[in-house]
């Protein structure tokens, strides 16, 4: 199971979808040599080879906050359980029914890993802000659901994929301008929050 994506408009504050929370951080289960922090660098650093030229102009000191986020990647190194990460948790990704209950999942691709399972759960919180309808409520239920589950889960981890994944989507700009705009509007914030003085 995953956490539910589109819940503002239908829950009544009810706490009933935190045992999917619960339940879906230990779907699968993978012991791996791989270090998840050169894997995830190296998945940026190849989206960054077709985006560079556009995420340059559009981003303030790129390679400053590429080198924040590298130096925020080194304590994934320690994660020795991984499991099945989708990759791109939207809801049109998310097939719940009509008591918001999650009956399946779609589009497994290129974004699919064997990773940390955090990696879904905030990228599910961070997509929100790219659908239609997206309200600051609808992020807020999500981390109150999260609040109440017992993933460990930090905002210093949603803000690590939150740059990956706005560093991984970004050769987007012709094909998805919207979700680039995303991308761009998640970098500069960083930049100017943590690089620029």
């Amino acid at each position: 199971m995953t956490i539910p994506i589109r819940l503002s408009s239908a829950c009544t504050g009810t706490t009933s979808h935190v045992s999917y929370l619960n339940s879906w951080v230990g779907i699968v289960s993978v012991h791996s040599t791989a270090i998840l922090m050169d894997f995830l660098w190296d998945r940026a650093q190849q989206t960054l080879q077709r985006s560079r030229g556009d995420v340059e102009h559009d981003v303030p000191q790129l390679d400053r906050l590429l080198s924040a986020f590298h130096t925020r990647l080194l304590p994934m190194a320690s994660i020795q359980t991984k499991r099945l990460v989708h990759g791109d948790y939207f809801p049109g990704n998310v097939f719940m029914d009509d008591t918001l209950r999650v009956y399946g999942v779609g589009d497994f691709g290129y974004s699919t890993v064997v990773g940390d399972p955090r990696m879904d759960i905030a990228g599910a919180i961070v997509f929100l802000e790219v659908v239609e309808g997206y309200q600051a409520a609808d992020t807020q239920l999500l981390l109150n659901y999260l609040q109440q589950s017992s993933v460990d889960m930090s905002a210093d981890i949603i803000e690590l994929y939150r740059l990956y994944y706005s560093l991984y989507f970004s050769h987007c700009k012709h094909d998805d301008p919207k979700t680039y705009a995303w991308c761009i509007q998640n970098l500069c914030t960083f930049a100017v929050g943590h690089l620029l003085n």
